[in-house]
């Protein structure tokens, strides 16, 4: 199967996930998201321990020293709007990979988006969409700690810990899709995402 602006006949809806529409989904899912910001801070601070033993124990004693936070504090806001950019630009480059359509992009109360309105991809497209810059940003990042300078190691850190928690709505909706068939169709409007199976699927 591939994208497509229209509908396929015997095709109807199974359900939307919109979290301006549920307060109750978006307090979890910001809840789940402080979960996955301690895990993966774990995570991957153990795996910039295993790459660069002697570099990840200066810099965590110079965190610890204390000292003026400020530049610390802008320093973070960057690696922030950083991450919200190029999370959103990768689900944007395979939103118009599937349908050669410019995607849409915006922001929300609390979140941004980018989306492919009026488009219906395959489940299993849809997927990647959902996925990959949770697996895009942390492949690079671990690259990158390899590599980088050992005053880069912090944002680069802080890049791959904050884009994992902020991952935790496309999880959801991944997690969502893969109960359902292979030849669901999902559309993204930015705010929700609706799917649509085959009748008596």
């Amino acid at each position: 199967m591939q994208a497509t602006t229209s509908l396929p006949s015997g095709y109807v809806k199974r359900g939307t996930v919109n979290i301006t529409k549920s307060p109750g989904l978006f307090i979890l899912l910001n809840l789940l998201g402080v979960v996955v910001l301690l895990a993966a801070g774990a995570l991957f601070i153990q795996l910039g321990y295993a790459l660069r033993p002697d570099d990840m124990d200066a810099m965590l004693l110079n965190l610890s020293g204390g000292g003026n936070f400020v530049p610390g504090l802008l320093a973070l806001l960057a690696v922030l709007v950083v991450m919200v950019v190029v999370h959103e630009a990768i689900h944007g480059f395979f939103f118009w990979l599937y349908t050669r359509a410019r995607p849409a992009f915006g922001v929300g109360a609390g979140y941004a988006y980018a989306a492919a309105p009026g488009w219906y991809l395959p489940r299993n497209q849809y997927l990647l969409v959902g996925i990959s810059p949770l697996l895009v940003i942390t492949l690079v990042g671990a690259l990158l700690l390899a590599v980088v300078p050992a005053a880069l190691l912090l944002p680069v850190l802080a890049l791959m810990i904050v884009n994992a928690s902020g991952a935790v709505g496309d999880l959801a909706v991944v997690a969502w899709l893969l109960t359902l068939p292979r030849e669901t169709l999902a559309s993204d409007d930015g705010d929700a995402v609706t799917v649509y199976v085959p009748r008596m699927k």
